[in-house]
């Protein structure tokens, strides 16, 4: 009887039985000692967790052990025998990874009693999607976010934190990517990527509890935002997969909803994603602020002074919202008289009088009421982009009403005479205000950026209504009376000024647009494997003078380009 050590590696610890056992006859099992003749015991069996297997001890006359024949990823190979000649080589063959371990390398030659070294494993392929390299679901490569975790974590795999915002910030300091799970629920957030954190790379996809990727899962985002994901500003770019987005509805007037917005960006990737934009609101309704009219006594024009004739008659000037109205002058004394002045503003008529009777011309002209404005158009384009985001067409407002036009001054007859002046003409309406344009439901709006995307889904729901236009403020239908003189013998009165015009109407706006991806740039966006679906669009608004200043209709389409 002899004493025997077999040494075996298991689960990368090394284990060793110590067993008294006759050698008489060649032993059969591993582990155990040579045949009679001294040759070495064979390696010990491969290890479970990702070390490879340790090199057999030689006999204690025998020559040199043998090393594992391929690792399954583990330790060197222990010392040769105690009178071996050299110790046993490391693993012929690189190792497979054990259960949760990573492929290991060839093991070398042991050299003098020493076994050789196992082998290193292979670094991850950190430029590859976790989805397709699992070795970075790990801590060394990656920060962990679930909608249960918590932000004071460490980003762990067993201690993540709650929100992608916080996780998108680790990551970034500590040059890792994100690894975000479906399985316990929805994020509630706007998912925000700025050149603060440009670079970012963000992947769900994986299970909450075994951080195993399913390619039929989708992480969510439900944002309480008309924006789901926004990105700005980036060089480096930013890589999104498996994730579902959704935009809130807008609740304000004209607002629109967008699944995800781009912008001044370049080296964005989107793959396998859905996003979806909630309702676009309606467009407001325009409104109509009244001017409130002087009373027509205040219009009147100056006349002669009845205590002092010969005296009065002067220009009368009446302020409305952007012009005055002006009653003429009334003709000076002199021997053979004088003619007073025209009524402003000129809209054809309030001649002054000319000296002579006053039945026959010497009495100042009424001045003509102003001339009908056009209404404000409708809106005749959809809207446009800008680093805000799309911006609906409202309908123009309505212009204000102009003044009637002063009454001409009359005409002196004498010396001893002085026309009375004109009268102001009446103030115009205030216009009426535009229809606002409805809001958009747009999937993704990008905005001088460059963007690919690949084997996504989106989605538009319905847009906003064109708000109406509303109607014009009437004009004052009034204007004052000339002003009167003391006796027609030596003087004569002014004319009446005339009526405001009306405000013009506001005209309707813009319906919404319901599109996939509306663009605005030097190219459109790379896609591929993209599916669409759109809302209704929103109709347009109804003018203030219906049928002429209507707001164009809004439109559904797969991909828009903008202005």
């Amino acid at each position: 009887m002899r004493t025997v050590r077999t040494v075996w590696a298991l689960g990368g610890v090394t284990a060793t039985l110590l067993s008294a056992m006759s050698c008489s006859a060649p032993c059969e099992e591993k582990g155990t000692c040579g045949p009679a003749n001294g040759t070495g015991a064979t390696a010990g069996m491969p290890a479970a967790s990702g070390t490879s297997g340790g090199a057999g001890r030689g006999g204690s006359a025998g020559m040199s052990g043998v090393g594992g024949s391929s690792a399954e990823g583990g330790q060197a190979g222990s010392d040769g025998g105690s009178t071996g000649v050299t110790g046993g080589a490391g693993g012929a063959t690189a190792g497979r990874g054990g259960s949760g371990g990573t492929a290991g390398g060839a093991g070398s030659a042991g050299v003098d009693n020493m076994g050789g070294q196992g082998g290193a494993a292979p670094s991850c392929d950190e430029t590859k999607s976790p989805s397709e390299e699992a070795c970075l679901v790990s801590n060394d490569y990656a920060v962990f976010v679930s909608p249960s975790g918590d932000d004071g974590g460490s980003g762990k795999k067993t201690d993540p934190v709650k929100t992608l915002a916080k996780a998108l910030r680790l990551a970034h300091d500590a040059s890792k990517i994100v690894v975000a799970c479906s399985s316990a629920g929805s994020f509630s957030e706007q998912v925000s990527v700025t050149d603060a954190i440009d670079g970012s790379r963000l992947y769900g996809g994986f299970d909450c509890d075994t951080w195993k990727y399913d390619k039929n899962q989708k992480t969510t985002v439900t944002s309480t935002q008309t924006t789901a994901l926004r990105i700005d500003n980036l060089t480096d770019g930013t890589t999104i997969e498996d994730f579902a987005f959704e935009a809130a509805d807008a609740t304000m007037p004209g607002e629109s909803s967008l699944g995800a917005f781009v912008t001044s960006s370049t080296g964005v990737e989107l793959r396998r994603v859905q996003i979806q934009a909630g309702l676009g609101q309606d467009g407001a309704n325009g409104t109509l602020e009244e001017y409130t009219y002087a009373d027509q006594s205040s219009l009147s024009g100056n006349g002669e002074s009845v205590s002092t004739p010969g005296t009065g008659g002067g220009e009368k000037t009446c302020m409305c919202q952007s012009a005055p109205t002006i009653g003429g002058t009334g003709g000076v004394p002199s021997s053979a008289g004088t003619a007073g002045s025209k009524g402003l503003p000129d809209h054809g008529a309030g001649q002054p009088g000319t000296p002579g009777s006053c039945a026959s011309g010497g009495t100042g002209f009424d001045g003509a009421n102003a001339p009908t404005v056009m209404p404000g158009n409708g809106a005749a384009t959809r809207g446009f982009t800008t680093v805000a985001g799309w911006m609906p067409a409202s309908g123009e407002d309505g212009p204000i009403g102009e003044p009637g036009q002063g009454g001409g001054g009359g005409a002196s007859r004498n010396n001893l005479g002085h026309g009375g002046g004109g009268g102001c003409g009446g103030c115009g309406g205030n216009g009426g205000k535009g229809g606002q344009g409805g809001g958009a439901s747009i999937a993704l709006l990008i905005v001088d950026s460059e963007v690919d995307i690949a084997d996504s889904d989106l989605v538009s729901s319905n847009a906003g209504k064109g708000g109406n236009g509303h109607t014009g403020q009437p004009g004052q239908m009034q204007g004052g009376p000339g002003g009167a003189v003391v006796s027609n013998v030596n003087s004569c009165p002014g004319g009446a000024g005339g009526f405001g015009a009306d405000g013009g109407a506001g005209g309707g706006g813009a319906g919404g647009v319901s599109v996939g991806i509306l663009w605005r740039g030097d190219a459109p966006p790379n896609q591929k494997g993209v599916t669409f679906k759109e809302g209704a669009p929103g109709s347009g608004g109804i003018g203030g003078s219906v049928g002429i200043n209507d707001g164009i209709d809004g439109i559904a389409q797969e991909m828009l380009a903008a202005t």
